[in-house]
């Protein structure tokens, strides 16, 4: 959620009953619980870091960002407790503006790949799973809620008493017995012994700062638009009511102090002004945009993630989803993804496919793991006579609907088990299952280290599936794909300013073929991640942090582009001297893959 403007204008209020010149006031964190919007700082901890965007993401280095991110908290006596957005609304009561990011994002990826200098920053698809990788290793106390996670944010931040930390407008109109901290304010970088410093902002301040009631703020946010509706809905009572209160001159920004002098003159009337605004709704056919916007701020009088929070295996239920308590446990921590109860449980068949950095003019890199994701639905539509999805993603430089169907059966395994049966199902019958998907033989992988066979056998499904330029070679890039992971792997036996010093610079304008084959890489990894999730972990989780490093990537591709190829002996003679074991590992992964 968000409320347009609102951000900004917190930090520089202008017309202020008590002369304020900002709503956030000084302060030191220490010594206390908080509260996090989860998707807020992983998000705002890999762009505020510069960590590469334009690549592909580049996850050991956001590891470490993380890493020490958690520990500044706790070394300040701060502990943390981190909650995340669920499954979406079962009414698709935010459709529009998930469609609306999703358009921009597609926007996003086209300016980066053309090389704006002004070209914004795109999350790459594995950033939740090393996030969350930090929080399990530094034993950080997390949930992922059941639809949007900031009611349950505030209620939970109430009842410790503690403030919130996020990155949404919203928590600005929230009434919090702790105050808000905005991400951007924290300096956590350069905090002192003994706290860190932060701006802090409270509901009572800007009630004070603008002689307004409690009541009369969410009416504010709702005004200006949010999440649920826009704020294009009020432009007419904008023109025709609000722009007429208070003598307040035109310029920049004034919609919001001009809304809150319209909003101050009829507080005595609270009712009649939300009247006022489902009047205007309801023209629009938008008056149930309202009721849902007014619950969005209605603040609970006790968590339901408490228990959870404090270590009570007991909270695991997701109501009206009967999942298996391996499945829901699985879901609490984020390993399974939440649109997929919308998919089973809440006859809710659309799925948006996560945005990455590809080239436009190409057809959509998820076009390449499609099978994988039949798969998928096969196994959550169990049963059904119509296993049909909308899945929206990418056609040219807009969003576009495609009907993908789920798989009933595969030739040699058969019929796709439900999740029920899939807890009882030998672990060697899931791993035939996840390779015959992956349409792997399952005996190829065989000598290959646990912790690696999914990523390789993932590698040879993408390879061949890739449609390539005639002056591109399938059998270059998936080498590519093999050495940047045996190098991954390896980090610790390797001096990698010797293994950057061997290769090129990535290109300033990038290669779009390799763009959108690194992407397609990445797409089918994502979701063979998914399936085996699904299969209850038949093979070991892969690490995001090994698998993937797209600049090295791109940087070994721009080295070895001329020859088409990456040749092992250059790999042993310069780029992996002086460590044997990764050589052995790159000439295994590379025999396996080229099945020799």
């Amino acid at each position: 959620m968000g409320v347009r403007g609102l951000t900004t204008f917190v930090k520089n209020p202008s017309y202020t009953h008590d002369g304020s010149t900002t709503l956030l006031r000084p302060h030191q964190l220490s010594n206390t619980p908080v509260v996090i919007d989860g998707k807020g700082l992983l998000q705002w901890l890999y762009f505020e870091n510069d960590v590469d965007c334009k690549h592909g993401g580049d996850y050991r280095e956001y590891e470490t960002i993380c890493t020490e991110f958690i520990e500044a908290l706790h070394q300040r006596g701060v502990k943390p407790f981190i909650l995340f957005d669920g499954a979406s609304n079962p009414d698709d009561s935010k459709v529009d503006t998930l469609l609306g990011r999703c358009r921009e994002r597609i926007q996003d990826s086209a300016k980066i790949i053309d090389g704006d200098p002004e070209s914004p920053k795109l999350r790459p698809p594995f950033t939740t799973a090393v996030f969350l990788k930090v929080l399990e290793s530094k034993e950080v106390g997390y949930v992922f809620c059941d639809f949007e996670a900031d009611s349950e944010i505030v209620a939970l931040a109430n009842i410790m008493g503690c403030p919130v930390i996020g990155n949404d407008s919203d928590f600005f109109v929230f009434d919090l017995t702790g105050g808000y901290i905005p991400l951007s304010s924290l300096r956590w970088k350069e905090a002192r012994q003994l706290s860190i410093p932060c701006e802090k902002y409270s509901l009572d301040h800007f009630c004070q700062a603008y002689s307004m009631r409690r009541e009369m703020v969410p009416l504010l946010a709702i005004l200006l638009g949010n999440d649920y509706v826009s704020r294009e809905t009020f432009d007419d009572l904008y023109h025709r009511v609000i722009k007429r209160s208070g003598n307040i001159p035109n310029g920049p920004n004034v919609r919001i102090p001009r809304t809150i002098r319209f909003l101050q003159s009829r507080q005595n009337f609270a009712d009649g002004a939300k009247r006022l605004l489902k009047d205007e709704a309801r023209r629009q056919g938008k008056e149930e945009c309202i009721e849902k916007s007014l619950q969005a701020y209605h603040i609970a009088p006790e968590s339901r993630y408490q228990a959870y929070l404090q270590q009570d295996p007991s909270m695991v239920d997701i109501p009206d989803c009967p999942l298996p308590a391996a499945y829901v446990d699985l879901y609490r921590r984020g390993a399974f993804p939440a649109d997929y109860i919308n998919l089973k449980f809440r006859n809710n068949r659309k799925k948006l496919l996560p945005n990455l950095v590809e080239d436009y003019i190409r057809p959509s890199c998820h076009l390449i793991s499609q099978r994988i994701r039949e798969a998928i639905y096969g196994i959550l539509l169990h049963g059904l006579h119509d296993r049909a999805v909308q899945e929206t993603g990418r056609e040219g430089q807009d969003i576009k609907v495609f009907i993908v169907t789920g798989m009933p059966s595969l030739p040699e395994f058969g019929s796709l088990p439900n999740l029920e049966r899939m807890i009882d199902l030998e672990e060697e019958r899931r791993k035939v299952l996840v390779m015959e998907v992956l349409e792997v033989d399952h005996g190829r992988v065989q000598a290959i280290r646990d912790d690696l066979k999914l990523p390789v056998a993932t590698t040879i499904y993408w390879r061949s599936k890739l449609d390539l330029p005639v002056t591109e070679s399938g059998h270059h890039l998936m080498r590519v794909i093999l050495l940047g992971i045996a190098i991954c792997y390896s980090r610790e036996d390797l001096n990698m300013d010797d293994v950057k010093g061997n290769l090129k610079e990535a290109p300033r304008v990038m290669n779009r073929t390799a763009v959108q084959a690194f992407a397609e890489w990445q797409s089918c990894m994502y979701y063979t991640m998914h399936l085996n999730t699904l299969v209850n972990r038949p093979y070991p989780t892969p690490d995001a942090t090994k698998l993937y490093h797209g600049t090295l990537l791109h940087r070994i591709y721009a080295t070895t582009r001329l020859q088409r190829d990456v040749n092992p002996d250059w790999v042993e003679t310069d780029v992996l001297r002086g460590s044997p074991a990764a050589l052995a590992l790159f000439r295994h992964l590379d025999g396996v893959a080229q099945n020799q």
